[in-house]
């Protein structure tokens, strides 16, 4: 005898096993999304600040953070924004070719065309000011405030100025008929380094150099066809020096601590102050349609601790703590070293550049626009 379900059984029937059905189509497609990458539950806007344009190359839009806040200087004005996008403070600063630093305590506006150097505290009050009168090649402080800055005249050398945190002139350095292609001050503020290229018959040869904070030679090391193009101090104080071929990393008494070989050209770096080492590697041997883009994360004892490739080009780069994001044209790459996760989220903007704010915000910098992120 056949048996004849009811209409109102047959009905509840139905919409459990709908809502099942799209429960478990749902749960599918969010588990595909975090596979993928895709997943937005990593990424939460917090605010957007808007940004006036300017059109002059000569004075471009910076942007920094410093102690929690945004830090913009555009349109010859320097203004603080909070991460929910209120304007703090603002000050009117005519700069030519503008220089934008930060350390604990303390923001550096700076002028390369003049050599005008500005120190700021927090509510934008100038604390002291320096004017070295020549353009500005490079600059480099640490945490406390310290300074190194290289002046150039044009032809091979230079002259490195030091500076205390109180804009106090130290010691300087004079380097002749070679090019410095790097400095960088040390987190306990008593040493030096930079970076000094020269050619002769056709050989290559860089020479990473340590200084007091007086100008007195402390030692070195010299490096044999490679170009050291960048240098770090850990919060150890040891140097990190990155070559075009290798990473080493050494110590002023103990010397050689690691080195790793590097197999493809540096696009893109960051380095933090918890020892961890990004890097955006590009093979330039494959075609650019078919161009190879790796992201290496580096630990302090050498090790490489995260490695993937990605079909991006990367614009930007920066790093805090565990966590590292990476900048395509409209893409951010998040990752966690500890976790070795990958997350991708697609913006609305071409990104020119972005910065941490701590380690769970994130400010993009777009055309117009900044837009602060928090990071989950």
């Amino acid at each position: 005898m056949l048996r004849v379900i009811k209409p109102i059984r047959f009905t509840v029937v139905m919409i459990i096993g709908l809502s099942l059905l799209l429960w478990g189509g749902y749960k599918a497609y969010q588990t595909s999304k975090d596979m993928m990458g895709l997943s937005d539950s990593n990424f939460q806007r917090i605010s957007t600040i808007s940004i006036e344009r300017n059109e002059d190359e000569n004075n471009p839009q910076l942007a920094i953070a410093f102690q929690g806040n945004v830090v913009v200087y555009n349109d010859n004005r320097i203004r603080a924004y909070d991460i929910n996008g209120q304007e703090l403070w603002s000050r009117e600063q005519k700069i030519q070719s503008p220089l934008l630093k930060n350390s604990k305590d303390m923001l550096i506006l700076a002028d390369r065309e003049t050599g005008l150097i500005n120190a700021m505290n927090s509510q934008g009050e100038v604390l002291w000011t320096v004017n070295i009168d020549s353009p500005i090649a490079d600059f480099a402080n640490n945490l406390q405030g310290k300074s190194a800055v290289v002046i150039q005249d044009g032809q091979a050398g230079g002259i490195i100025n030091i500076f205390d945190e109180l804009g106090k002139a130290t010691g300087k350095v004079e380097i002749n008929e070679s090019a410095i292609m790097a400095i960088n001050i040390s987190e306990d503020g008593e040493m030096m380094a930079a970076s000094i290229l020269s050619v002769e018959n056709n050989k290559i040869e860089t020479n990473v150099v340590l200084y007091s904070m007086t100008g007195r030679l402390l030692g070195g090391n010299k490096y044999d066809n490679e170009i050291m193009s960048k240098l770090f101090y850990d919060i150890e104080n040891n140097l990190i020096a990155v070559g075009t071929d290798q990473v080493v990393c050494f110590d002023k008494e103990k010397g050689l601590l690691w080195s790793k070989s590097i197999p493809h050209s540096i696009n893109k770096l960051s380095w933090n102050n918890e020892n961890l080492l990004a890097l955006n590697l590009v093979n330039e041997r494959k075609s650019v349609v078919n161009t190879e883009n790796t992201i290496m994360i580096i630990a302090k004892d050498g090790s490489i601790v995260y490695e993937a490739q990605i079909k991006d080009s990367i614009k930007a780069m920066d790093s805090m703590g565990s966590k590292v994001v990476a900048a395509g044209n409209r893409t951010l790459y998040y990752i966690d070293s500890e976790s070795n996760k990958l997350v991708e989220k697609k913006i609305n903007n071409d990104i020119e550049g972005i910065e941490f704010i701590s380690e769970q915000q994130l400010m993009v910098i777009a055309k117009e626009k900044i837009e602060i992120i928090k990071l989950q």
